[in-house]
């Protein structure tokens, strides 16, 4: 059974940072993962918001400006 743990390594040792359900003694493989960043540290995140635009419902009109994108890359057109 294939399960993923957090640990913490100390002293030569991986510690579980919550309960397993392994047998003492078991082999087990471990695949070492450094935990994600936060997105606060992302510098492309910081920069999304930064930048001014002509789109200011883009949340809200994703997919017609989308659209239009598609649209004029296929066609030469602006029209949806």
């Amino acid at each position: 059974m294939d399960q993923s743990i957090e640990a913490v390594f100390e002293n030569g040792v991986f510690r579980p940072l919550e309960k397993t359900y392994l047998s003492d003694g078991q082999h087990v493989r471990i695949i070492v993962q450094s935990p994600s960043k936060k997105t606060d540290d992302d510098p492309l995140l910081k920069l999304s918001g930064s930048v001014g635009g002509d789109f200011p419902d883009v949340g809200v009109e994703h997919d017609k400006y989308l659209g239009e994108g598609l649209s004029t890359d296929c066609d030469g057109s602006s029209d949806v």
